[in-house]
């Protein structure tokens, strides 16, 4: 069993093709369901961007795709809708996964590209290539542990994925010191004892020594902060 997170940018996607058109706009596209049913997919998603206008003609443009028979709004809240989609045809890496893997589900889109998690039989090799005859991109963004894949399958992809993302919001950390810090995490930084210095993990973000370490101290502290208050209001039994 193998368990991947693929990128693939898809040319008959209409969640894909409509978020190429808003890259500065910070537009996602959460996937909560999706399956084919009578040769189309339904899939029940959500729609965040960082305004309320950007959300708003995303929505018209999608609801105006080609390959969309219908998208109705299900609820709006702020920045974000919920909605169903609905397409008129199987996309073509849909199709093609059908095939070649025992699991898939897309689970977030943006910046014309949606990210899926893949379960397979058979090497990365083989699901790659068959994508690749059906004229989309793709490519391993990770490869899962069992442990990993156990994790996602219990928690639920889109779940984990949205709780990460608004946990970043909360920390109010950037893109660069979540990724400082996540490298520093993955590499064993924060091991007893450590895999790996700050030389090392600096060279690999091509930035200096001091600077990765300020960013790591700015995640830090504001992880500690979190928890520490979170402690507070537990023993406060609130």
């Amino acid at each position: 069993m193998k368990a991947y997170i693929l990128k693939v940018w898809q040319p008959d996607c209409p969640v894909v093709n409509t978020s190429e058109k808003f890259l500065g706009d910070h537009v996602k596209v959460f996937v909560i369901n999706s399956k084919i049913k009578n040769n189309h997919v339904e899939a029940l998603i959500k729609i965040s961007s960082d305004s309320t206008l950007a959300t708003h003609k995303f929505v018209n443009k999608l609801s105006n795709y080609p390959n969309v028979s219908m998208f109705q709004v299900l609820g709006r809240k702020d920045r974000e809708v919920l909605g169903l989609l609905v397409t008129r045809e199987v996309t073509n890496a849909m199709k093609t996964l059908e095939d070649v893997t025992v699991y898939y589900f897309p689970f977030i889109a943006y910046d014309g590209i949606e990210k899926w998690f893949v379960v397979s039989k058979t090497g990365k090799s083989r699901v790659l290539e068959a994508l690749s005859k059906g004229g989309n991109e793709a490519q391993v963004e990770t490869s899962l542990s069992y442990e990993e894949f156990e994790h996602l399958m219990r928690g639920g992809v889109t779940t984990l994925y949205t709780a990460s993302e608004d946990l970043k919001k909360v920390l109010k950390v950037t893109e660069r010191q979540f990724k400082a810090a996540s490298l520093a995490l993955e590499r064993g930084y924060y091991n007893h004892p450590r895999k790996v210095d700050l030389n090392t993990l600096s060279k690999e973000l091509q930035i200096s020594k001091t600077a990765y370490a300020k960013l790591l101290r700015k995640v830090e502290r504001r992880a500690l902060s979190l928890y520490l208050s979170f402690i507070k209001c537990k023993s406060l039994r609130l």
